[in-house]
């Protein structure tokens, strides 16, 4: 995967020059590392830590943390870099929005709630936050994280979630983050959608392109050769 050069020196910092020029690597590591299961698990431990003056004796170490934190910096870094990628090969990824009780935003929640099902049969629990246009384009999930914080907004966050996972004092304390589920949420999509692109990855699909539309031509070619 052809490594997309920008100013990286203050940006990334987990990742070594191999990771860089393949960030797909950093996600096979992160699920021989765990499984998705788990990784949820760990998650939720840090986030109540962090939100909790027990602190880290809502995990089984402080040391948990810290771990935790440069593990998901590290898909961090790998995703930005994917998307750096698609957005010079590609041009922007467009998010679709809908404005607030319009027609279009109803009927977008409507199928919404429609989807739900069709995702339970395919994916079980894996696959909880994401809507079937996300799936069918995942660069729209990676595009939506970087839109709620850029790379280092994400890092400032989490320096400040595992600084107080480790104290006896909670985030809600000392600070006024009305975002905190916000940002749970997104951390949780992001972990969702690692996983995605390793069964894609697998399957031989090209991560970064409208899966939907390579189905399609998959269908065409198989089509035209019987």
């Amino acid at each position: 995967m052809e490594f997309v050069k920008t100013n990286l020196e203050s940006r990334i910092n987990h990742l070594s020059e191999e990771e860089q020029k393949e960030p797909v690597k950093v996600i096979y590591e992160l699920f021989d590392y765990s499984s998705l299961y788990h990784l949820r698990i760990y998650l939720w431990r840090y986030l109540k830590a962090t939100a909790s003056p027990i602190g880290w004796h809502q995990m089984r170490q402080p040391l948990d943390a810290v771990v935790l934190q440069q593990r998901l910096e590290k898909l961090m870094e790998g995703c930005w870099l994917l998307l750096q990628e698609k957005e010079a090969r590609d041009g922007e990824v467009n998010i679709p929005y809908f404005s607030p009780g319009t027609a279009e935003w109803m009927e977008d929640d409507r199928h919404m709630h429609l989807e739900y099902d069709d995702i339970e049969l395919e994916y079980g629990a894996s696959i909880q936050r994401l809507r079937q246009r996300e799936l069918n384009y995942p660069v729209l999930v990676l595009k939506n994280f970087f839109n709620t914080l850029p790379l280092e907004g994400w890092k400032s966050l989490f320096n400040e979630w595992t600084e107080y996972a480790l104290s006896s004092t909670s985030l809600f304390q000392d600070t006024e983050n009305y975002d905190l589920l916000l940002h749970y949420e997104q951390l949780e999509r992001l972990l969702e959608v690692a996983y995605y692109f390793k069964l894609l990855l697998v399957a031989g699909e090209d991560i970064l392109s409208d899966v939907s539309e390579q189905d399609e031509e998959s269908t065409e070619t198989e089509t035209s050769a019987t």
